[in-house]
């Protein structure tokens, strides 16, 4: 209901563009960026050249496309003849690119923002930003190399980082792999892949492919990948897969021990640096010190202190059964 709010607000706002020219300048702006950004993922292959419209210009843009169009090619960022990117057309895609990614990875790092809203806010931040507010936003992240979903940010020199990994469903359907980056657009396959429980960086043992999906095993859980979703993931094989025995805190059982193994990747920003700070670390022992009837929240005995922790939390943490020696101990 909010992304259908917003999207009726968008298209009021769009239909009294005529009413401000500032305004028809910022959306003509706006579309011709999103259009250098599109030529570039066609040349890339991230983007098929019949879904270049249907896939970037909503219906209501259209009538503008021929005018931006003609704009990009008398300013030599597109091919006279062709619907093809200049060299300085594809420098400023890369720009555009990079804002993009650089936002989201903002967004995902420090601010509360709901990881469904990364995307999208994005998509209209990266047309008001310049190119000093790019260098700026690049300096306070660390100038990062990947966005949030894997996907690598265009450099200040103009060097991509590679991209490793090939769609799960290239690789051998047996064995560990590590996820490298989800596409997220379209959206509900980027939300379909999240619900299973997918991220940049995971580990996943690949156990065999049935009729119509693959099963596979995430933390000692069960998982069942439908195959159009494949496509969409990009792994390559585990060079250091985790050791068996791996689970999350939230299915840890009242008198059960254990001990920290990883915070997951899917864990970001001032979430992550809180669990760190309060002793969520690799090899902390932890085990449950009270537990509401709902089990939510519950309360965790780690390093002589009592934390409580929503499940919503506790799944971020990954945690093995210690040994012997060290429960004798």
């Amino acid at each position: 209901p909010l992304q259908t709010l917003r999207r009726w607000w968008r298209k009021l706002l769009r239909r009294a563009r005529h009413l401000s020219p500032r305004w028809r300048e910022r959306e003509l702006h706006a579309l011709s960026e999103d259009i250098l950004k599109s030529l570039y993922k066609q040349k890339t292959g991230e983007l098929a050249p019949d879904l270049f419209l249907t896939e970037t210009i909503e219906a209501e843009r259209l009538a503008e496309l021929p005018t931006c169009l003609a704009n990009l090619q008398r300013a030599g960022l597109v091919a006279p003849t062709v619907y093809q990117l200049t060299p300085e057309g594809e420098k400023e895609a890369l720009s555009v690119i990079a804002r993009h990614r650089l936002y989201e990875t903002y967004l995902a790092e420090h601010t509360g923002y709901p990881e469904q809203d990364w995307h999208p806010t994005a998509e209209r931040m990266e047309h008001r930003m310049d190119s000093h507010d790019r260098t700026t936003l690049a300096r306070k992240l660390g100038f990062p190399r990947y966005d949030p979903h894997g996907d690598p940010i265009p450099q200040p020199n103009g060097a991509i980082p590679s991209r490793s990994g090939h769609p799960l469903d290239e690789l051998p359907s047996q064995g560990w792999v590590k996820v490298t980056a989800l596409q997220d657009n379209p959206p509900e396959v980027y939300r379909r892949l999240r619900e299973i429980g997918l991220y940049p960086g995971v580990h996943l043992e690949l156990l065999q492919r049935r009729e119509g999906q693959l099963d596979a095993r995430l933390a000692s859980q069960p998982k069942s990948i439908p195959q159009e979703l494949l496509p969409y993931i990009l792994a390559e094989p585990a060079t250091n897969p985790p050791p068996p025995g791996i689970f999350l805190l939230s299915d840890l059982t009242p008198g059960e021990e254990a001990e920290v193994y990883a915070i997951a990747p899917s864990c970001r920003g001032a979430i992550r640096r809180r669990l760190l700070d309060l002793g969520f670390v690799r090899g902390s022992a932890v085990q449950i010190a009270l537990q509401s009837p709902s089990r939510n929240p519950t309360a965790y005995l780690i390093r002589g202190t009592t934390i409580a922790l929503r499940r919503d939390q506790a799944v971020h943490i990954q945690v093995i059964t210690p040994s012997k020696e060290k429960q004798k101990a």
